[in-house]
Order: C-alpha cells, then sequence, then structure tokens
C-alpha cells in the first residue's frame, strides 16, 4: 500500500470516528449543555478551567465513575439542610470493588461495630483548600437497610452545583492506596453537554464506570458500527467511485420515517405494551427512552454517514489523488466549509431532536383517542398542540387546553405563557435540570410542567422539582386531568 493510502486510511478513520461519533463539535458549539459562547465563540475561562481539570483526571485515571447529583446529595450542602446525609450516595454500581474498595477493606469507627469506614484522599481542584480525607462509610445498621456515603466533602460545590449536576471522579491502579481525583461539572455549565457526550450518558443515567477516554479511544461498539463504512469509503477513494458513494450517503432519512422506527423497535421490545396513555403505566418514561434511547442511537447512525460522507467530499471532492500536503492545505484554506458543515449538524440534531419528541406525544394523543388540534396559527401564537379543538381555544374557553413540547427548558419555557387565552398551558419536558425557582414561576403564570414518571417517583426524589404542586407526570396529565376531568366536559361541548 503506497504511503499516501495508509495515512489516508488512517486520516479517514479518524476523522469520521472522533470527530463525529464523539459529538466533539456539537458539545463545544451553541447546542444543547454547548461549551462555547453562541456570540463570542470562545470559551469562558471558567469553560477552559474546567476542562483543564477533567483533561488531567482523565490522564492521571484508568477509571472513571461518574455519579449524576440528586437532590440528597446536595441538600445536605444547603443552608439549612435538607437532610442529614452529610455527603454524597454512593449507589451498588460503584461499591465493593466495581470502583470504591471491597467492603472487606472497611473497618468499624466504633464499638459497635454497626458502622464501617475508610479514609480516602480525594484532589478537587476547584477546591484546593480542601485537603482532608472524604469517609467512605458504609452504615449496615440503618433501619432502611444498609447504605454507603462518602462525607468530608468541599461543601461550597455541593451547596452551588444545579440539579442533575455530574460528579467526575478517576481513579488509578498505580496507587498502593485508593487515591482519586474529583471534578464537578454544574448542569449550568457550558461543558455539562461535553462529558454527556463524551461518556453517552443518556438522559436516565444515574451513575456507571467508565475507562478512561484519556487516549481517545472510541467505545469496541462504535468502532464495530462505523468500521464497515470507512472500509466503503477507503475502497470508493481507492477505486475511483468516489461520486457513487456520496450519492448513496447524501440525505439524512425524513424525520417521520426514522420516529415511525423508533416507535416501532420500542413496541418489538415491549410485545405486551400499546403507546395508549390511559392504560400504559409510565408513558412519559416510554416516550423519553424512544427519543432519547432508540431514535437517537438510530438517528446517530445515519448522522455519522451523511455527515462523515460530506466531510470527506470537503477534503477530497476534486477527484485528485490525496497527499499528505493536500488534506492539510484542504483543511487549512477550506476551514469555513468544514465549521459549517459541523454547525450545521450540530443545528439539525437539536432540531431533530424537538420534532421527534412531538412525534411521540402526537402518538400517544392518537392512541389514546384525545381530541386535538396541532399547530394551528390562532392570532399570530402556534401551539403544537391544542385540546380538544381550536374553536373552544379560540373562545378563551377555560376548558380547553395548551400541551407545548420542549426537550429542555432554561428560560423558553416563558414563551408558552403568550399561549394561554384563558385556559392552562401544560409543558411536557424531558429536562431534569429545571430549578424549583422556575417551576414556581410557572405556577404563577398558570403554567404545569408535565415530565416522564422517573423524574417525579412514588418515592425518593430524583429532581428539585418534583414535590412542586404544578408538576404532574404524563400518567397524570393523560388519565387524571385529561381522562377524569376534561373529556366529559369535552364530549357535552362537542
Amino acid at each position: 500500500m503506497p504511503h499516501w493510502q495508509g495515512w489516508y486510511k488512517k486520516s479517514v478513520g479518524r476523522m469520521v470516528m472522533a470527530g463525529m461519533t464523539e459529538d466533539l463539535f456539537d458539545a463545544l458549539t451553541a447546542g444543547m449543555g454547548a461549551a462555547v459562547d453562541a456570540e463570542t465563540g470562545e470559551l469562558s475561562t471558567a469553560d477552559l478551567e474546567l476542562l483543564r481539570a477533567l483533561d488531567a483526571l482523565y490522564q492521571a485515571s484508568d477509571k472513571i465513575a461518574i455519579k449524576k447529583l440528586s437532590r440528597n446529595d446536595r441538600g445536605w450542602a444547603w443552608t439549612p439542610p435538607v437532610n442529614h446525609q452529610a455527603g454524597i450516595y454512593i449507589p451498588a454500581e460503584l461499591r465493593n470493588g466495581l470502583f470504591f474498595p471491597e467492603d472487606t477493606e472497611l473497618h468499624a469507627p466504633s464499638e459497635n461495630g454497626k458502622n464501617i469506614q475508610l479514609p480516602i484522599r480525594i484532589s478537587w481542584p476547584q477546591s484546593a483548600k480542601h485537603t482532608k480525607p472524604a469517609h467512605y462509610k458504609r452504615f449496615t445498621g440503618k433501619s432502611s437497610g444498609a447504605e454507603t456515603h462518602l462525607t468530608v466533602l468541599p461543601k461550597h460545590l455541593f451547596a452551588e452545583a444545579g440539579p442533575a449536576s455530574l460528579l467526575v471522579l478517576g481513579r488509578t491502579s498505580q496507587m498502593p492506596e485508593m487515591q482519586l481525583q474529583a471534578v464537578l461539572v454544574d448542569s449550568a455549565s457550558t461543558v455539562y453537554g461535553l462529558v454527556e457526550s463524551r461518556f453517552d450518558l443518556r438522559p436516565d443515567f444515574q451513575a456507571g464506570i467508565f475507562d478512561s477516554p484519556a487516549d481517545g479511544a472510541l467505545p469496541e461498539r462504535e468502532v464495530d458500527e462505523l468500521q464497515s463504512f470507512i472500509d466503503e469509503a477507503i475502497e470508493a477513494v481507492q477505486s475511483g467511485h468516489l461520486d457513487l458513494f456520496l450519492r448513496k450517503y447524501a440525505e439524512m432519512p425524513a424525520a417521520e420515517t426514522l420516529s415511525n422506527q423508533a416507535r416501532q423497535l420500542w413496541l418489538d421490545q415491549n410485545p405486551r405494551c400499546t403507546l395508549n396513555p390511559m392504560t400504559l403505566d409510565k408513558p412519559g418514561d416510554a416516550v423519553r427512552s424512544i427519543v432519547s434511547g432508540i431514535e437517537f442511537d438510530l438517528y446517530r447512525q445515519h448522522e455519522v454517514r451523511t455527515r462523515g460522507a460530506r466531510l470527506i467530499k470537503l477534503l477530497l471532492g476534486d477527484g485528485a489523488v490525496p497527499t499528505v500536503g493536500s488534506m492539510v492545505t484542504r483543511l487549512v484554506r477550506d476551514f469555513s466549509g468544514f465549521y459549517s458543515e459541523m454547525l450545521n449538524a450540530s443545528q439539525q440534531r437539536k432540531a431533530r431532536v424537538g420534532t421527534g419528541f412531538e412525534t411521540h406525544i402526537r402518538s400517544l394523543l392518537d392512541a389514546g383517542k384525545v381530541p386535538y388540534a396541532e399547530q394551528r396559527v390562532v392570532s399570530s401564537l402556534r401551539p403544537d398542540f391544542v385540546l380538544p379543538n381550536v374553536e373552544l381555544y379560540q373562545a378563551n374557553s377555560p376548558h380547553a387546553l395548551v400541551l407545548s413540547a420542549k426537550t429542555t427548558l432554561r428560560e423558553r419555557w416563558k414563551q408558552v405563557t403568550m399561549e394561554k387565552r384563558g385556559c392552562p398551558v401544560f409543558l411536557a419536558t424531558m429536562d431534569e435540570k429545571v430549578s424549583v425557582a422556575a417551576v414556581q414561576m410557572m405556577r404563577e403564570h398558570n403554567v404545569y410542567l408535565v415530565v416522564p414518571e422517573a423524574l417525579k417517583p412514588k418515592k425518593g426524589v430524583i429532581v428539585d422539582f418534583a414535590q412542586e404542586e404544578n408538576v404532574k407526570t404524563f400518567a397524570e396529565f393523560f388519565k387524571d386531568i385529561v381522562a377524569k376531568e376534561k373529556m366529559p366536559v369535552w364530549q357535552s361541548l362537542m
């Protein structure tokens, strides 16, 4: 194989596999959880410091543990505290030798022997003055069952952390005794999306252990998925059939096509279920699983090929035999073309996620035989769904309702307050990073939040806003509000 072919094969593989599947650009641009300022295009000083701390942690570690912080994991540091936890809860996924030490390595600190613990040195680059060892405690005498906590942590970091923030811990096996590095990534931070992308964290993620990404290697699953595409691209160039290859991957499947495929896959995986929200136990969890799991995977499989093909066209589209010099020259001189392509990918991904969310909410409405009008313009307003019809909504009837869908909120929830017209607004979202203050402001505007059931469990508190009275699950919305309260009224009016 000529030298240029070997270099080209390695370059194409890296460009497609690293540049696309790790979503680095998506995490570092104005997408969800982006790390680049939308106006200046520059990282803030705080962003750069956080990225450096994470990179140092990756470089020094052979194992990474990530925990999404619950309300209790942060509430111990508040004034006043909301619990007596005094630290973070360590779930089974990280205990007993999986990341933290074996229980047999712990010792009893008191005569009763009910609680066992071990001091662990943790380096906190965000809190250099905190030098006390953490206490890894196993409470074996609790009436609710044994629990494990990590205590003696830098209080200010956890007091200031937002809902669903991530604690990233790095461990190395080279040390004679356990020593960790820790970085807290706030959910409001612009770096949050980079961590989600790098470790492929889905919305239902709570805790997990990962190999260090310091070497840039991709998960074996992603390597296997893309290798055939990379081989096909290389063969197309070497055989002179690049045009045919580019035409084959020129377009993404339509959004409706992917949504239908994802929905059918979910039904195949759950053969005893339908998407009827009146009978399904957890319709919100089902929608979240379809949108953020199944459909996202389908989208990514097609996206990496379509976007990869377009980048290859930018790099090699003139048909000339590539050389190291020509590739480097094209990358530098045509930077704006590469940047535009990746920016477009980021923007289209955001739009596709939002469209998929709306599509599957429509499926719930259809399956439950709920009357609605979709995306109808009324006095310059265009609500996602009006129930039961536009006529009742136009009449400013309190018996109508608006159902809007936004995968993430931030300050965008304020947009839906203009859609009320005398009726309540229900805002469906999968966003677990909403603050209590925002939810309370929504209540003042007669806006209700509709969330997956996993965000409002019967026991335990996953998110800060779970106990607010204007927060409803999808099941509560469909079964209580629509079926019991609204449908009888609608039937009498229609």
